[in-house]
């Protein structure tokens, strides 16, 4: 949305489209069969699982990189944050697959991008219902 005054536009934050039980729904904590697994390759876990967004985003930072490559290429964040209903985090998640990171320089998109997709939804979590 823009204002426009006096020949300067100023771009006005959008306003949420997520209901609060989406948000609600996106953050839940599910069950362990949903849980997403970290493997080392097919056949090899590593035996760390998050059970929320949180807990993903805080496995990230600990897990081996060469976890985080195996499930980037394979597509398995974006299809387990799209289990959760979050739609935007696959969309924001294809594009870290498609950079071309590797090493900590993946990590720390993965990481960032992740992260900042959970502050947004804690604070939408947090706003008053109307």
């Amino acid at each position: 949305m823009f204002n426009i005054h006096v020949g300067v536009a100023r771009i006005m934050p959008a306003k949420s489209t997520i209901s609060s039980q989406k948000v609600a729904a996106i953050l839940r904590q599910v069950p362990p069969d949903h849980a997403f697994h970290f493997y080392r390759a097919v056949g090899v876990p590593l035996n760390n699982s998050a059970k929320s967004l949180d807990e993903f985003v805080d496995l990230i930072k600990r897990v081996e990189v060469a976890s985080l490559a195996f499930h980037l290429e394979r597509q398995d964040f974006e299809k387990w944050v799209s289990m959760l209903g979050d739609e935007e985090l696959s969309r924001r998640l294809a594009n870290v697959r498609t950079a071309g990171l590797e090493g900590e320089d993946l990590r720390s998109r993965l990481y960032s991008t992740a992260k900042s997709r959970l502050d947004q939804l804690q604070q939408l979590n947090l706003r008053p219902l109307r």
